[in-house]
């Protein structure tokens, strides 16, 4: 096979040197090397031009071109053709430089040998052909560098760019051109961070720190933009494996931080408000683990978070090892629709509306249920007041109407006994059975007063008065009632605030629940009595249904004796209602207690717990400045003569009242004419001669009321007086049952001296008539 030969170009002035290695080649290559010569550097170009040598042997000093210059001359002109430097100057400095800028090698005349001069021919082409291979897989790796879609850059220990791909051109906006070889913390770090990364580098490229793989660092790009790149980072070692710099990928996650920035916040925008709704909310998987919850849930269970997901739900509402019997997880899964229902968490003391939602995935299996708790225990509350109210109306109505009937029937029998003990002495021998009816008919009588109390149906008298004043005068009568084995503390507020109310009925009040928790103590105890002038907010209206705003006085009454559980609370203000023995209690001592007090425009509460005793709170509302006048000492009436001869007009529609009233107004000495009705009274009033002086009537009767039928009589008398009869009082009293003023009333059943004494006072009334003319809108 036959050998190749090398082409070899000698760029040499001196025709001596020119010949020496000629012969140099020759022995050394024994017909190995084609040998071309130029005695310039422009010719030297000329012969590469045309001759295309494998390797220059080049002077350093030539007619046109001498020292280093001619080598970096020749490297640009020939950057692909290996270079040997053969020179007379022997100087190591300019040997390393010569190197340092590309020469293969540096070889001085006189000290070389045919041997050595093919030797470093051969090597030259050798690292040349290699140089070039490097080259190519350099610029393989460039194109790979320059498709991947992050940044590859390459730093050496003076922070000089010294390698960045096409992407990282793209993302800091700048050519290749424009960045190699620049220092890339003046470049492209922002100004505020340049010199601490800047001194973590060199700490970093000298050893001292050590390099963090993965790092996200912002930079300023040639645009002025900020991006902020993740960096994957790894140092360069050289032969000896000292750092001479750092190699790095970086991703531009501008974008992705932003996104992920802005899911973060919207995650946190969703949690917040999540955890904002007071409602408990649970998702749990389809085992009933719980995967979700907002705070809500973790305050009522007084647990974080980490301590309740993944636990099964009914383990942490219900301490049971599997779901409860009422749980609507089957019904769930078999209905695949939302379950509602209302329930008592016995855990937490609460009632809650409980709401589960299935969630299904996109094949219709079923994913996640959804469950809601809202606590509803005020909204129960406050329902079992409404409901209680509605009742305690619904009772009063009842016992209201009770109490009119019992007084029709009351009227008579009362009257009747009244008259017979007038008409007969204690000797006769119906005498005591009739003073044992009148007796009996009395109790009845009181009994239905309590009805009447209780159902807000009393006339009643109010007046202004400090609370304190009404507590210490009973203080001794009560301290006989609750007896020495009970002690009576008193702390009354000096500043207290006056009241309206009738004082009589107050009094009651205070002896019926003085009473009341003397029974709740048998064997001895306390009982204290407290006053206060407290305001009332809107808040605590909202969630109490009887109260409005303002300023109340509290009478406060509270016993250590044995209390009431909450089934007996319930019902402790029904009439009848009673936990006492047989024969030991009407039932109505309470039932009285609460009439008073809302016919006086307050309220009450009570707290009770067995064994912790109870405390009865009355508010009673604060009066207006205007209304502040002190009750004073009332002169006693005269005593005037129960007897007349005025002509009387009587109208009632039940016979057995309208017979006995006309025969203890005849006994009195009146004339008297009766009538069933309205219609027969009017035309009675017609035929008479002479005029009427007194309309004595009853207020309800069938097709004409009493009220209307004074207006059509006092049309034709005005001067006319009226009295006004009734068992019933919606008509004659106000809402607060206050008599309005001009108006003479007297109540069933009838007692004979009150009524004598009723008429005589208004016959004998030097004031106007009792017209009603003007009133009627207050009779209604």
């Amino acid at each position: 096979m036959k050998e190749e030969k090398t082409k070899v170009l000698l760029i040499e002035d001196n025709l001596g040197d020119t010949l020496l290695i000629r012969e140099m080649l020759t022995e050394a290559g024994r017909g190995s090397f084609i040998l071309e010569t130029a005695r310039s550097f422009s010719e030297g170009l000329m012969k590469i031009a045309a001759e295309e040598p494998e390797l220059v042997l080049l002077d350093l000093n030539l007619p046109d071109s001498s020292g280093l210059e001619t080598l970096r001359k020749a490297r640009h002109t020939i950057p692909d053709i290996p270079i040997v430097i053969l020179t007379g100057i022997k100087d190591e400095e300019m040997a390393l430089e010569a190197v340092k800028q590309g020469a293969q090698d540096y070889l001085v005349k006189g000290e070389i040998d045919d041997k050595l001069l093919a030797r470093s021919i051969r090597y030259a082409l050798a690292r040349k052909e290699l140089e070039l291979e490097l080259e190519k897989e350099r610029d393989r790796a460039q194109k790979y560098l320059d498709i991947a879609e992050v940044i590859f850059l390459a730093l050496d220990s003076e922070e000089r760019i010294t390698m960045i791909n096409k992407k990282g051109c793209e993302i800091l906006g700048c050519s290749e051109s424009e960045i190699l070889g620049r220092n890339w913390f003046e470049l492209f770090c922002p100004r505020e961070k340049r010199e601490k990364r800047r001194e973590n580098f060199r700490k970093t490229v000298s050893g001292a720190l050590e390099l963090s793989p993965y790092v996200e660092l912002d930079i300023i790009t040639c645009t002025g933009e900020r991006k902020l790149i993740a960096w994957h980072n790894t140092l360069i070692l050289d032969d000896r494996g000292q750092i001479t710099g750092i190699l790095s990928s970086g991703d531009d996650i501008t974008e992705k931080k932003r996104v992920e920035n802005s899911i973060k916040s919207s995650a946190m925008e969703w949690r917040k408000t999540f955890d904002s709704i007071s409602d408990m909310i649970l998702i749990l998987d389809t085992q009933l683990n719980i995967i979700r919850v907002n705070k809500a849930v973790s305050e009522m269970l007084k647990l974080p978070y980490q301590e309740i997901l993944g636990k099964r739900c009914y383990r942490m509402f219900h301490n049971t090892n599997q779901p409860p019997d009422f749980c609507p997880y089957k019904e769930l899964v078999a209905e695949r629709k939302e379950i509602c229902w209302e329930q008592f968490e016995p855990k937490f003391e609460r009632h809650f509306s409980i709401t589960m939602t299935p969630v299904f995935d996109e094949s219709g299996n079923l994913n996640s249920i959804i469950g809601i708790y809202r606590d509803i225990t005020e909204e129960k509350r406050l329902q079992e007041q409404l409901e209680h109210a509605v009742k305690m109306e619904a009772v009063g109505r009842l016992a209201g109407g009770m109490a009119h009937d019992f007084n029709n029937n009351l009227t008579p029998i009362v009257g009747i006994c009244d008259l017979l003990l007038e008409e007969m002495n204690s000797e006769h021998p119906l005498y005591s059975d009739i003073v044992d009816i009148r007796e009996s008919a009395e109790r009845c009588t009181n009994l239905v007063k309590q009805l009447m109390a209780f159902s807000r149906k009393q006339v009643v008298e109010p007046k202004t008065f400090n609370l304190n004043n009404v507590i210490n005068n009973m203080e001794k009568m009560l301290a006989r009632l609750i007896g020495e084995h009970i002690h009576l503390k008193k702390n009354l507020d000096t500043r207290l605030e006056l009241v309206k109310a009738d004082i009589g009925q107050i009094e009651q009040v205070i002896v019926n629940l003085v009473v009341n928790a003397r029974d709740a103590m048998p064997y001895g105890g306390r009982i204290s009595i407290e006053t206060a002038n407290v305001y009332i907010d809107e808040e605590f209206t909202r969630s109490h249904l009887d109260f409005k705003p303002g300023w109340y006085v509290v009478l406060c009454i509270s016993d250590t004796g044995i209390g009431m559980d909450k089934n007996i609370l319930d019902k402790i203000f029904e009439p009848f209602f009673t936990t006492k023995e047989k024969g030991k209690g009407t039932g109505l001592g309470l039932a009285i207690v609460y009439g008073i007090v809302k016919q006086a425009g307050g309220s009450i509460l009570v707290e009770s717990e067995p064994g912790r005793g109870t405390t009865f709170r009355i508010y009673l509302p604060v009066v207006d400045e205007s209304e502040k006048k002190i009750l004073t000492k009332e002169s006693k009436p005269k005593t005037m003569a129960l007897h007349g001869w005025e002509t009387i007009l009587l109208v009632e529609d039940e016979l057995s009242v309208r017979k006995v009233v006309k025969r203890a107004l005849e006994y009195m000495g009146y004339k008297v004419i009766d009538a069933e009705d309205g219609q027969q009274a009017l035309t009675l009033i017609k035929q008479l001669k002479t005029p009427i002086d007194l309309l004595i009537t009853d207020v309800i009767m069938p097709e004409m009321s009493g009220k209307d039928l004074a207006l059509r009589i006092q049309a034709l008398f005005p001067d006319l007086k009226v009295i006004f009869i009734s068992g019933y009082l919606d008509d004659i009293i106000g809402n607060q049952g206050i008599l309005e003023p001009g108006i003479q009333f007297i109540q069933k059943p009838i007692k004979i001296e009150a009524l004598a004494q009723k008429i005589r006072e208004t016959l004998d009334s030097i004031s106007s008539p009792g017209s009603i003319h003007g009133k009627s809108h207050l009779l209604t």
